[in-house]
């Protein structure tokens, strides 16, 4: 089992990336690169400086998309120590700050992820709407740019005979999920009609 928070932000006086043109995507990489380089602690290197495989591998963990392993110049920041969060450069959005913890702990993950913006707020400013939130290249993730899921390796927690346990937590946490959606909607029913 672990947990994965990613936070999708785009900066803010250029297009989003499935609208640049190959002259944008090498001034928005010149622009990134001189950012990253006034912050301290990370390393960014380019994905076409990985293997064939190690991409494969990176895609096979969601670390980055299918359709980049072929090589785009993309590149990837990594706080330095750290494998656990990283950012990605102009995959879908500008920057995709991607944090994974081990269990079922979505609020550690977020908070290094939280941990990462905070320092990238130093040199980008993000495009931001003050109704819509963070503005993203998919509405899916617009307003607060975050995406949260946990990964779980079944054929391991049947080996470790823990299966019944996962699926009445599962069910319990499906019940507060549904009770907490319904709070919600009520709750926007009577206050946020127009």
């Amino acid at each position: 089992v672990f947990s994965n928070v990613r936070l999708s932000r785009n900066m803010k006086g250029w297009k989003f990336v499935p609208r640049l043109t190959a002259a944008d995507e090498g001034s928005i990489t010149l622009a990134q690169t001189e950012a990253m380089d006034q912050l301290e602690g990370f390393m960014m290197k380019s994905l076409d400086d990985y293997s064939f495989s190690a991409r494969q591998l990176m895609a096979e963990k969601n670390d980055i998309l299918p359709e980049t392993v072929i090589g785009s110049g993309k590149y990837i920041a990594s706080p330095i120590p750290g494998k656990d969060c990283f950012a990605v450069f102009n995959e879908e959005d500008h920057i995709r700050i991607k944090c994974f913890v081990a269990g079922l702990d979505l609020v550690s993950a977020y908070r290094k992820c939280a941990g990462i913006d905070e320092q990238f707020m130093k040199v980008f400013e993000y495009q931001k709407h003050p109704e819509f939130g963070y503005l993203t290249s998919s509405v899916n993730d617009s307003g607060t740019g975050l995406h949260a899921c946990v990964t779980l390796f079944l054929p391991g927690l049947a080996m470790e005979k823990k299966l019944d346990k996962f699926f009445a937590a599962a069910s319990a946490a499906a019940a507060a999920a549904s009770a907490s959606a319904a709070a919600l909607r009520i709750w926007a029913s009577t206050c946020c009609q127009r």
